[in-house]
């Protein structure tokens, strides 16, 4: 049966190649991976639970860190956020942590506050877990502005600062309380999570 040139040339072009559909579908995917990981990040990290989550992480994080490694961590606070730090022996200094991203410095989004009431309780000269670990882990005359040294620490030993962390935004007026006991276990407080979900 003869067929003319122009009937073949006529069914080869209907329809799209696999080729080209391979590519359209490539892209597709493409764009969806990297629209969809943003779509409502900005909702979910001005959320005050997400950020009170995310800093109770961090602390329990550091404590087991500590625990496991063998190395004194510890954690500098200011009122817009917080930065994880850790002792480094040699040179005798607290210093960020750069080979985790986890324990990047972090903080908090606009319209945040952080305070932060340390556990008071002194051994029987009067000194407390701050004054005792600068005794300790820092050189005589090392410059340890007041700015810059962690209010946090966290031992070996499984040891921790007690703290009672509040986490505010002063925009919408709602509080989170996190309360860290002396092993470094970290609570949020369950009446105001609880309240806010409802």
């Amino acid at each position: 049966m003869p067929t003319s040139a122009s009937a073949t040339d006529a069914r080869r072009q209907s329809g799209f190649t696999l080729l080209e559909v391979l590519v359209v579908v490539t892209l597709l995917a493409l764009l969806a991976s990297l629209v969809v990981p943003m779509m409502g990040r900005d909702t979910q990290t001005d959320d005050i639970d997400f950020q009170a989550v995310q800093l109770r992480d961090r602390l329990q994080q550091l404590a087991e860190n500590s625990l496991f490694r063998g190395e004194v961590m510890a954690m500098h606070l200011s009122m817009t956020g917080f930065t994880p730090l850790r002792y480094v022996v040699e040179e005798q200094v607290f210093a960020p942590i750069t080979d985790n991203p986890f324990f990047a410095e972090q903080s908090l989004p606009q319209d945040y506050l952080l305070e932060w009431t340390l556990d008071t309780a002194s051994d029987r000269d009067g000194r407390s877990l701050a004054d005792v670990t600068r005794e300790m882990l820092l050189e005589e005359g090392t410059d340890d502005d007041e700015e810059t040294f962690p209010q946090l620490f966290f031992f070996p030993s499984g040891e921790a600062t007690a703290v009672s962390l509040l986490l505010r935004n002063s925009e919408s007026g709602e509080e989170r309380r996190l309360e860290m006991d002396p092993l470094g276990r970290v609570t949020i407080d369950e009446d105001e999570f609880s309240e806010d979900e409802s």
